[in-house]
């Protein structure tokens, strides 16, 4: 995190300059407040914001009631003018809804009466048995009904073995509807076919306002008091029974307090461990530190077990001896020097750090500037699975999850262990197991679980995980971000998933699509964003995958096997990928295949019509790994040009569009693909291989830019996603003169470079107190000649986005 010891100040829109070339789309996000419709609400709500940049317009929302024979029953409706280069706001609700059966929401044009956009509807819940829940005004005595709902879900699905009766000759559907608030979860809710009776119905879980019913695993942390005023450091007083490795201050993660640096003069040899910084020796609990290495696919920890003096100045770190051993003799450990190191107290030094002693009892922080620590909400997660499903015999199916979220989880693994040794992706070591990584949300022979319009944000490691047979389940519309590992992970990698024999082992028929995943692998940067182990008749397309510590797609296993594998007629197909790996985790993929599929010549996988850019690694953005054989890529557009060399780990090259290194890769299938380098390696067997049309400058042709314009999430579900301030994108240095008034030449944009309105989001401005530059009412002047820095602070959504803008004076 970049922080100065500096002014700092709340930015306007009259603050930035902004660059014209990048589209200005006009928006129109319509959303009934309610997931679901049912009998007991009096009335419906709906919200629709609009913003114009062609010309202003008059415009009218109305949300519209009627009953069964489609009679109008009640009506909202609200005109006001919006203005170009504005976002205007509308909130409906219409009265009289037991009386109604449907509802339609619509924007017009109030001039000339035409619609804006596609009206949305939505119908009353029917045929339906429903238990509600209130984690605020319910009880665990209630017996579910809209006036007595019941505390928690684990008691809620409990429930419904006595409520049986309840269920009518035409219901067809078990409602479990959560009202708004926080659900604790403080047991995991463990499901199985008997608790659910979704043998027989269709089983929903669904917030009754989408997304304000929220599942937790973190409790608050109060009573901070300022400990050290010369740092800024406040305390509050926790216990010794509180433990986690995550933090955060109204919904925005903090750091582990850490130094992005080894030890000074720090080496490696014969498995010891030294240094040239005697300071060491003076910390409190020298037992909580970690190393933190990344290395080409992997990002590995350790901890410190004590620190011994060699003298001369000279100091020895004694490691935690399993994980240490793990570390420094598998393959392309690089000389074991961490590239950070983290977790104690005395690296507190910039906004947004803290510590843990759990050997006294207090947490301790430092506020960001634009944090009030009065007003500020922290939130521990100290729980670290929400939800078993699964089945040993038959499967679990017939379950729906809509409009929830699923927030705040740790993985005290990496803590208990003494550290964490990666093997690839979501595998690590435990003892000498090649261990998955569990999920949060964790589902075993599964069939039609489906989750639509949830939230999956800062879980401590993979936040879903399907295997062991999954069958037609439906993942769509999900957002999935701010994750401390992988988001998503469908199908395992064991021998028995891998054989195509196994049917009931199998991933058959799943899609994953139109999902928003983003900033991923926060805390374990070697997580791809979605895994898939060997999947049958399964899609994953036009999702978003956006600013990831690994590669975006991961998929297959095992390496230069020639042994076929149950993956045939899987299709990756129109998504957008972006901002993937960096320069310490760098060997992977915007997409990246590894291992024989059991596809054929005649029926191949198919890597198609897919929008990937600044995928930052040399080594390939479509990415066929060893073994990796029966794959069509075709009609790909592939932007490099932000990065046409990549430096990583001491070293750089010239980035490649696909990579084919080793002869174990087969039967890979190329043909008209668009991309701005030819650059490539092809050391294949049987490769067809038809070089990309290059377009250097990313001056795409029609067929690209319709490629492009295909990928990503389609129209129908942008809706489900309102926050999405992406990147900022400058014009170059600022040039002024003493006196002179600075706006920042700074874009903020989103999705494929547009352009997205800074009222959105609050942002803030650094600069460095090097007396060049300084606030004045609101404005940047420039008082001095000289060279400095301006770092703009984006917060939205409870992420912050950074960026900084080079200013010379003269």
């Amino acid at each position: 995190m970049t922080c100065f010891a500096a002014d700092f100040v709340k930015l306007t829109a009259d603050n930035f300059d902004i660059n014209d070339k990048y589209e200005k789309e006009n928006q129109i996000t319509a959303n009934f407040v309610q997931e679901v419709w049912p009998e007991d609400i009096d009335s419906l709500s709906a919200t629709v914001t609009a913003e114009f940049y062609d010309f202003g317009k008059n415009v009218n929302c109305s949300l519209a009631l009627y009953d069964e024979k489609g009679r109008l029953v009640s009506v909202a409706s609200e005109t006001k003018p919006s203005p170009k280069g504005s976002i205007s706001s509308f909130n409906l609700s219409a009265g009289r809804a037991k009386l109604a059966d449907s509802a339609k929401l619509m924007v017009w044009d109030s001039a000339s009466q035409k619609p804006l956009r596609e009206a949305k509807t939505i119908e009353k819940i029917k045929n339906a048995l429903i238990i509600y829940l209130d984690p605020e005004k319910g009880s665990d005595t209630n017996d579910g009904t809209f006036q007595s709902p019941i505390k928690t879900l684990k008691k809620a699905v409990y429930s419904l073995r006595t409520n049986q009766d309840k269920l009518g000759p035409n219901d067809d559907t078990i409602y479990f509807i959560l009202k708004n608030g926080e659900y604790f979860m403080d047991d995991v809710l463990k499901l199985e076919p008997k608790d659910l009776l979704s043998n027989r119905y269709q089983v929903v879980f669904t917030a009754l306002e989408t997304q304000k019913a929220v599942l937790t695993g973190a409790v608050d942390i109060t009573g901070f008091t300022l400990w050290d005023e010369n740092k800024d450091i406040y305390r509050a007083e926790v216990g010794t029974d509180i433990n986690s490795r995550q933090l955060f201050a109204d919904g925005i993660r903090c750091v582990r307090a850490r130094r992005d640096e080894p030890p000074a003069g720090y080496e490696y040899k014969d498995g010891v461990a030294t240094a040239q910084e005697s300071e060491f020796l003076n910390f409190k609990h020298i037992e909580d530190l970690e190393f933190a290495f990344e290395n080409n696919w992997m990002h590995d920890r350790c901890m410190v077990t004590s620190v011994k003096d060699l003298g001369g100045g000279t100091i020895q770190f004694n490691m935690s001896d399993e994980v240490w051993k793990q570390l420094t003799t598998k393959n392309y450990f690089s000389s074991a020097k961490p590239t950070y190191m983290e977790n104690a107290y005395e690296f507190i030094d910039e906004g947004g750090e803290w510590y843990l002693d759990t050997h006294e009892g207090y947490l301790y922080y430092k506020p960001r500037a634009f944090e009030d620590m009065k007003k500020t909400r922290f939130t521990m997660p100290v729980k670290e699975d929400f939800m078993k499903l699964s089945s040993v015999s038959s499967p679990i199916k017939n379950i729906d999850f809509r409009g929830l979220e699923f927030t705040q989880s740790t993985w005290m693994f990496p803590s208990t262990n003494g550290g964490l040794c990666i093997n690839q992706n979501e595998y690590y070591r435990n003892g000498s197991n090649n261990a998955p990584m569990e999920g949060v949300i964790e589902l075993k022979n599964t069939e039609n679980v489906n989750f639509y319009n949830c939230k999956f944000s800062k879980l401590g490691r993979t936040a879903l995980k399907m295997i062991n047979g999954v069958r037609n389940c439906t993942i769509s519309g999900n957002e999935f971000c701010d994750l401390s590992a992988g988001a998503l992970s469908v199908g395992g990698v064991t021998d028995l998933e891998r054989n195509p024999d196994n049917v009931s082992l199998s991933v058959k028929n799943v899609q994953v699509e139109n999902n928003f995943i983003h900033d991923i692998a926060e805390d374990i940067k070697s997580c791809a964003a979605v895994s898939a182990g060997f999947p049958i008749d399964t899609r994953i397309g036009n999702n978003e995958i956006y600013n990831t510590g690994y590669s975006g797609i991961h998929t297959g296993w095992g390496w230069g096997t020639l042994t076929p594998s149950a993956t045939k007629n899987f299709v990756i197909s129109n998504n957008y990928i972006h901002k993937i790996l960096n320069d310490e985790i760098y060997d992977g993929g915007a997409v990246y295949m590894l291992g024989h599929t059991g596809g054929s010549v005649d029926n191949l996988n198919k890597l198609t019509e897919n929008y990937v850019e600044d995928i930052r690694k040399p080594f390939g953005a479509l990415y066929p790994d060893e073994g990796s054989s029966y794959w069509e890529i075709s009609n790909n557009v592939v932007d490099l040009s932000k990065q046409p060399i990549w430096y990583y780990g001491g070293g750089s090259a010239r980035s490649r569009w696909t990579h084919i290194h080793t002869s174990s890769i087969n039967h890979i299938y190329y043909n008209n693909n668009y991309s701005t380098t030819g650059n490539m390696q092809n050391s294949g067997t049987s490769i067809s291989y038809q070089p990309p049309k290059i377009y250097a400058q990313a001056n795409w042709p029609d067929e690209a830019l319709q490629i492009i314009d295909r990928s990503g999430i389609q129209p129908q579900f942008e809706d489900c996603f309102s926050e999405r301030l992406e990147e900022f994108y400058d014009s170059g240095n600022i040039s002024t003169y003493v006196g002179g008034e600075i706006r920042l030449n700074v874009t903020p944009t989103t999705s494929k470079a547009k352009f997205y309105n800074s009222a959105k989001f609050d942002s803030y401005a650094q600069i460095k107190n090097d007396g060049i530059l300084a606030f004045r009412n609101g404005k940047i002047y420039a008082m001095e000649k000289g060279e400095t820095e301006v770092t703009i602070t984006a917060v939205e959504n409870n992420l912050i986005r950074e960026h900084t803008v080079k200013v010379i004076v003269n």
